[in-house]
């Protein structure tokens, strides 16, 4: 009668534990991948978490929920190396477990990316993967976002208000709109399919990129700080810089440009050596 009794308390007590530790993991921040990429092949991260995160970061190579044994992932303090994590994938479909700060997990065959449950991410670099989606409206303390090179027709930024980065470039991308992103200071959405923007709202914008692009006009009158422009080959017929005292480079060729209106001031250093440039030619 003991012996029952001393194994029913046992199995009790280890169900206690495993739904404990289920309801550990399920309350986890957590970013889940989908790969094309077959059972046994390898998917590469770089990952940067807070110190006091980093023994809480894992990954579930095999997705049954459960921590095991080799399951710990490379996590750093900073992004100031070019080291990274090398896995082999039990499961298509995977997650990190942990609250992570910086994501690079480009060129994976990624075809989906969920990084809604991780609301401490800041930089997310998942360039040259296969998706088609990205949802990125819970993540509000994002600041820089690389998706180029991926199959995404649209994506919403309007919740991400502390972005200063975006390359969104080499993607089908019809629409976007960026007048929320009050913060930025770099975009680009080279090799794009979108046929206007509204820069009016990002006043601090240094560095922009819209070339190759469905592009038939460009306002930057607002967007004073702007230090490099690039719009080549677009369908621009007319541009005016002429508020962009502070523009170093411009890159405008082949368009069907009328016109390039600059200020008198810039035309007054375009003698000189550091101003523009075209094919090394004073511009």
């Amino acid at each position: 009668m003991d012996i029952v009794k001393n194994t029913m308390i046992a199995l009790l007590f280890a169900g206690i534990v495993g739904v404990t530790n289920a309801q550990t993991v399920s309350k986890q921040s957590y970013i889940e991948f989908t790969t094309s990429k077959k059972i046994g092949e390898k998917v590469q991260f770089f990952i940067v978490a807070d110190s006091t995160e980093q023994k809480n970061i894992w990954i579930d190579l095999n997705n049954n929920g459960k921590r095991e044994k080799n399951e710990g992932v490379k996590v750093f303090t900073t992004e100031d190396t070019s080291d990274s994590e090398t896995r082999v994938i039990k499961s298509q479909t995977f997650r990190i477990y942990g609250k992570v700060n910086l994501l690079d997990c480009s060129d994976n065959q990624f075809t989906n990316i969920n990084i809604s449950h991780n609301q401490t991410l800041k930089k997310l670099y998942c360039k040259e993967n296969q998706l088609i989606d990205l949802d990125v409206s819970q993540n509000s303390n994002l600041e820089e976002i690389v998706v180029s090179s991926n199959k995404l027709t649209s994506i919403n930024f309007s919740k991400n208000k502390q972005l200063k980065y975006l390359d969104c470039s080499e993607n089908e991308i019809k629409d976007l709109d960026v007048s929320k992103n009050i913060e930025l200071e770099y975009l680009d959405f080279s090799s794009t399919q979108v046929k206007n923007i509204d820069l009016s709202y990002n006043i601090k914008l240094i560095e922009l990129n819209c070339s190759y692009s469905e592009l038939a006009s460009l306002d930057v009158s607002r967007n004073t700080e702007l230090d490099e422009l690039f719009c080549h080959k677009s369908k621009l017929t007319y541009l005016d810089v002429s508020k962009n005292n502070k523009l170093d480079i411009l890159g405008a060729q082949d368009n069907e440009l009328s016109c390039i209106k600059i200020s008198q001031e810039q035309l007054n250093h375009l003698e000189e050596k550091s101003w523009w440039t075209r094919y090394n030619k004073k511009y």
